[in-house]
Parts: structure tokens; C-alpha cells; sequence
């Protein structure tokens, strides 16, 4: 039995944040709105063959922004290169980190154009960390839609390996890159850090392992370190009986999480809402168009279900507005601003408090529940939308209030 005893925990340093970031605080202060509460929004928008995605990267943003803290000799050098100033620094080495954190679970299925986190506290800290919670969530989100995607492509005829986080650029590998890849379906992982850390499986995919298995005669190893969706197909129309003498059994394929292709997906984050003279006062983005343009105020984002409990709509209403009914319930799609009526059974919100006062207010999951949930999601997906090439678009919009609050800001500016 390995030792039960859990390794360090990640290092987290403000260094991390950004130089950037810190321009933000000195801003924030002297404008004299640092203190006044924010909400900030995290938004993800997937490439176009995306149908959808797998989040990933909760768990480790929550675990990060409760250690967070700003260390003398990192203050020390942030000031001598002029990225904060004497009230700038006063902030960061006397204040924790005290803002609430809402996110969607880890491990579920979400789609383009929709909030999937929430920041919300003291302007000036939800502000700083948001390049903290835009890193932690994108790269992770990517690879584990990439081996969701790969997982569906295959259908267990090939044994999905994650290997390059324990080989990439930087001093103990990607644990993190490992964790995401086994929530969105990789079997097992090389890097030890990662099968310690999170227990993954770990395989060795060394040469003498390949050379060992084709000897036992119990699997062909595909060593292709950016198999794709195509190749994956490919190994399944072409493996033998798993139960056959004759057969060659799960192939064993070598994917590298690192640099995983991301088909143009991106994220932002962008401020919602902010209290002016004790009220909340919505903010937007402004984009080239309305669907490029942030949806401002407060929201609660609530899926839709039919009868046999696959999501079919996820919109997004004001704070104070009552949930739409979900039949018959009317909404305005967020990409093509046409009108669009529910036709399901029931509805759920699909943020749940993460954080409250920079505390953890939910245990953390084991990865296999993580991983779970992942399945568990995409089984229930329609199969217009797992489709591996042209997509069908999940509808993802807001309630007609909220687009009436978009266009009319959009007008103002």
C-alpha cells in the first residue's frame, strides 16, 4: 500500500498574478473605489468544432485563493520594479484574501457565452486575482474537453495515457494539466507528482513497458504523442477482439495534455456589477457586436432539463427575477438575439458556493467523483452536441429583462 501521508500542497505566490495585475490596485486606490464591492465574471468561449466543454480547474483556483498571501520579499521586489506603491503594498501585506467565490461544479459540462465563475468582494481583490482564476480554469478546461472528446472518439477501444505534463517545461512537470486530462477522460497518467497528488492512475509508457506488454501479447502501444480525434477513430475501426485469442486488446495511446490544441477557445473575465452609493450599478464589456459584449448585472445561471433529464437550454436571469418556467418560459438567445421558448420539465441553478469571506465552503471532491460527474454529463448531452465535427450549438441564453438591460447600456455608449 502506498503512504497515505498527502504531499506538500501546490506553491501559490502573488507572483503569479502578474505584474499587470498589481497596476490595477494602484488604479483601484486612487480612484477611491478599491473598497467598493464588485462582482467580476469568468467566461469561457470555446473554438468552433467545440460542442461542448468539460470545466476543469475548480478545485485548485479554491485551494489557491484560500492560501493566498503576500510574502515580505515578494513585496519587496514588487516595489522596487514599480508595480505597487506604499498604499498598494499596505493593502497586500495586511489584507487576506476576503471575496466569495461561486462557480459551477467541477467536472460538468458547460458551454460558451455563459458565467461559469463568480468573484465577488472588495473591488480591488476581485479584480487582482482574476488572472489567477482565468489561468487556473482555461488550460485545464481544454484538456479535459480534449480528452473528453478523445474518449467519446475512441469508445475504450484505446487507453488513453496522459503523458506530457510529467515531461513539460517547468520544475515538477503539470500535475495540474494530468488532473484535468483523467477528469475528462484519461485513463491513467506518467507523472508520478500527478498519481500521488490526486490518485490517478499512473502507467509507464517507457520502451521496456511497450516492449514487456507486446511480449504478454495484451496490448499494441500507439506511441503518438498528438492523437487526435481522427486517430482515435481510427484505432477503433481497426482493433482486434479484446477477447479473442487473436486479439490485440486496448491499445495503450500516449497523449500529451501540454499544449493541447485549444481550436481557438478563450476566456474573460470581465466586471458585472459594482455598488454605487449602496446600490449595485450594472458594467459590460463592450464588444464589436452584442454577442461579443459581456451581459452586465448580477445573474444566476440556471440549466433546463426534458423529461429524460438531458439539459436543453441554460439561460441566465437578473438577481432579482424569478426563475423562467420550464415550459413555456421565454428567453432571448445570447448569439443570434432571437427569441426562444423552453420546452422542458424541470430546471436547476448551476453555480453553487464555492467560497464565502475567502473561506472554503464546500469540501474538496476526490478526482474519481470529479471524473464521474464528467461522464455522468456528457452521457446525458444530446448526441447533436458530442458530435466530433460540426457541432450542433447548445442554446445558451438570458432572460428578456437582461437583454433589455444589454441593449439599453449598449445604446447609452
Amino acid at each position: 500500500m502506498p503512504p497515505s501521508v498527502p504531499p506538500a500542497p501546490l506553491l501559490t505566490s502573488v507572483l503569479g498574478l502578474g505584474v499587470e495585475s498589481f497596476a490595477t490596485v494602484r488604479a483601484a486606490i486612487a480612484l477611491g473605489i478599491a473598497d467598493a464591492r464588485a462582482a467580476f465574471e469568468l467566461t469561457l468561449h470555446p473554438g468552433e468544432h467545440h460542442g461542448f466543454m468539460v470545466l476543469a480547474g475548480v478545485e485548485p483556483l479554491v485551494d489557491a485563493l484560500e492560501r493566498l498571501r503576500a510574502r515580505v520579499d515578494e513585496l519587496d521586489w514588487l516595489e522596487s520594479v514599480g508595480a505597487i506603491d506604499k498604499p498598494a503594498r499596505r493593502r497586500l501585506a495586511e489584507t487576506r484574501f476576503v471575496c466569495d467565490v461561486d462557480a459551477v461544479a467541477e467536472g460538468s459540462v458547460v458551454f460558451g457565452g455563459e458565467a461559469v465563475l463568480v468573484v465577488e468582494g472588495p473591488y480591488w481583490q476581485a479584480q487582482l486575482v482574476g488572472g489567477l482564476a482565468l489561468a487556473a480554469l482555461t488550460d485545464a478546461t481544454l484538456v479535459a474537453t480534449r480528452f473528453a472528446r478523445l474518449a467519446l472518439a475512441s469508445r475504450e477501444a484505446v487507453e488513453l495515457v496522459e503523458r506530457g505534463s510529467a515531461t513539460a517545461h517547468r520544475l515538477g512537470g503539470a500535475p495540474l494539466l494530468a488532473r484535468a486530462a483523467y477528469i475528462g477522460g484519461a485513463t491513467a497518467t506518467t507523472s508520478a507528482l500527478a498519481g500521488r497528488r490526486y490518485g490517478i492512475p499512473v502507467s509507464d509508457m517507457s520502451g521496456a513497458a511497450e516492449r514487456i506488454a507486446l511480449a504478454r501479447g495484451t496490448a499494441r502501444v500507439v506511441p503518438r504523442e498528438e492523437l487526435d480525434e481522427r486517430g482515435a477513430l481510427e484505432l477503433r475501426a481497426t482493433r482486434g477482439d479484446p477477447d479473442g485469442d487473436e486479439g490485440n486488446g486496448r491499445r495503450l495511446a500516449a497523449v500529451a495534455a501540454e499544449g493541447a490544441p485549444g481550436g481557438g477557445a478563450r476566456a474573460s473575465y470581465d466586471l458585472a456589477s459594482i455598488e454605487d452609493d449602496g446600490s449595485w450599478s450594472p458594467r459590460m464589456r463592450v464588444g464589436a457586436d452584442a454577442r461579443s459584449s459581456s451581459d452586465p448585472g448580477r445573474k444566476l445561471l440556471v440549466r433546463y432539463f426534458d423529461r429524460e433529464g438531458s439539459p436543453i437550454a441554460d439561460v441566465a436571469h437578473a438577481m432579482n427575477e424569478r426563475m423562467l418556467r420550464a415550459t413555456g418560459g421565454r428567453y432571448v438567445d445570447r448569439v443570434t438575439g432571437l427569441p426562444g421558448r423552453l420546452a422542458g420539465v424541470s430546471s436547476q441553478p448551476l453555480r453553487a458556493s464555492m467560497m464565502r469571506s475567502g473561506k472554503r465552503a464546500i469540501a474538496a471532491e476526490p478526482v474519481q467523483v470529479l471524473r464521474e460527474r464528467a461522464q455522468s454529463w456528457i452521457e446525458k448531452l444530446g448526441e447533436a452536441h458530442k458530435r466530433l465535427a460540426s457541432p450542433a450549438r447548445y442554446p445558451v441564453g438570458v432572460t428578456p429583462q437582461l437583454a433589455a438591460l444589454k441593449a439599453e447600456l449598449l445604446a447609452q455608449i
